[in-house]
C-alpha cells in the first residue's frame, strides 16, 4: 500500500512537473515549482479530509482563522531566521497555549507584564541553585493554583450576575419566556408533537449555543445529533424534557446548571450563563441503564467536553503552572 502511494505521488510529481512549465524558467525551477504545487495539494487535501470525515477534530475552529494561521508560517521567511528562531516559536506557542487555557478560566493576562516579567528572570546575572529551584517551582506552583481558584471565583461571582442580569432582561422583553424552578429561562418557538421526552430516551437534537454576548461556541450545523440524557450538562437535558418531537425551543442556562464553577477550560468562563437554541428530532429508548451514560458515536454532545476538555461540572485537569524542572544528572566525581 505504502509503494502504491509513492508510486501515485510520483506519477502525480511528473504530470505536475509537465503542467507546471513556465517560459524562462530552468529546468531545476520547474521542478521545485512542481514540488511546491504538490506540496501545497497534499496538504491542502490533508486538512479538507479532516474537515470532511472528521469534523469533531475542529469543532468551534473558525477555518478562515486556521488557514490564515498556517499561511502567516508558511510564508514566514526562513532565510532571515535560524533554527533557534524557530525553536523560539515552537516554546512560544506552547506558552501561548498556555495563557489561552488561563483566559478559557476567565483570567486576563496581560502579555507585557508576563514578557517583562520573562525577559527579567532570563536575563538576569544570578546562578541558580537546582535544590532550591525545585522547590521553589513547587511553591509557585502551588501558589498559581491559589490565585487561579480566586480569580475564577471572582469571575464566576461577575459572570453569575450577568447571568441573572441576561435572563430577567429577556424575560421582561419577551413574555414568552418561562422560568422553572432551577432557573433555566425557555421560550417554547414551535410546539412539538407527542409524549415529552423522558431520562430514557436517546433524542435527535439540532441545536446552537451562545454566549450571551451572541458569540457561538457550539453548533451541530443544522444538523440533528443523537445523545442521552445524562451525556450533557443538566441544564440542557432538563429543557429536553420540556420538549417533544418537532419542538423548537431557546433556553438560556444559568452556570450552575450547565458548565458550573469550572467552566469548559477551553471557551465557557466559571459559572457562566448559556443560550441554546435546540430543535428535537425523534427519539428511541436507551439501552440497558448501565450504558445509558456512555457517550454516543460520532461528534461532542451538547454540554460534553470537546476532545480533550475536561467533563461537565469538572475542573480542568491540569491546570496551567509553571513547568517542573528536571534533576540535573549527578556528575562524575
Amino acid at each position: 500500500m505504502k509503494k502504491f502511494l509513492f508510486l501515485a505521488m510520483a506519477a502525480l510529481l511528473v504530470g505536475t512537473s509537465m503542467t507546471s512549465c513556465k517560459g524562462g524558467k530552468s529546468k531545476a525551477d520547474q521542478v521545485n515549482d512542481s514540488i511546491a504545487e504538490l506540496t501545497g495539494n497534499f496538504w491542502g487535501k490533508q486538512l479538507k479530509a479532516t474537515f470532511q470525515f472528521m469534523p469533531e477534530r475542529f469543532q468551534g475552529t473558525d477555518k478562515d482563522q486556521l488557514v490564515k494561521g498556517i499561511i502567516d508560517m508558511v510564508n514566514m521567511d526562513t532565510t532571515q531566521h535560524d533554527m533557534s528562531y524557530m525553536q523560539g516559536l515552537q516554546m512560544g506557542m506552547q506558552v501561548y497555549q498556555q495563557l489561552a487555557q488561563l483566559e478559557a478560566q476567565g483570567i486576563n493576562v496581560d502579555r507585557k507584564l508576563f514578557i517583562n516579567e520573562f525577559k527579567k528572570v532570563l536575563d538576569s546575572k544570578d546562578t541558580l541553585d537546582m535544590e532550591k529551584l525545585e522547590k521553589e517551582m513547587q511553591e509557585m506552583n502551588g501558589k498559581m493554583m491559589a490565585m487561579i481558584d480566586r480569580a475564577q471565583t471572582i469571575k464566576g461571582a461577575e459572570n453569575g450576575e450577568a447571568g441573572k442580569k441576561y435572563i430577567a432582561d429577556q424575560m421582561k422583553k419577551d413574555k414568552d419566556f418561562k422560568q422553572t424552578k432551577s432557573g433555566i429561562a425557555y421560550k417554547i418557538v414551535k410546539e412539538g408533537k407527542g409524549e415529552n421526552f423522558t431520562d430514557d430516551d436517546i433524542v435527535n437534537v439540532a441545536y446552537e449555543g451562545k454566549h450571551i454576548d451572541g458569540r457561538v461556541f457550539d453548533s451541530s450545523n443544522g444538523k440533528e445529533v443523537p445523545f442521552t440524557m445524562q451525556g450533557v450538562v443538566p441544564g440542557f437535558s432538563e429543557v429536553l424534557k420540556l420538549m417533544k418531537p418537532g419542538s423548537k425551543v431557546i433556553a438560556i442556562i444559568p452556570g450552575n446548571m450547565a458548565y458550573k464553577e469550572r467552566g469548559d477550560g477551553r471557551k465557557i468562563g466559571p459559572n457562566e450563563t448559556l443560550v441554546f437554541e435546540m430543535t428535537a428530532g425523534t427519539a428511541k429508548k436507551a439501552p440497558a441503564q448501565d450504558s445509558i451514560a456512555a457517550p454516543m458515536p460520532g461528534r461532542p454532545m451538547p454540554g460534553r467536553p470537546m476532545p480533550g476538555r475536561p467533563a461537565p461540572g469538572r475542573p480542568a485537569p491540569g491546570k496551567p503552572a509553571p513547568a517542573q524542572p528536571q534533576k540535573a544528572p549527578a556528575q562524575a566525581k
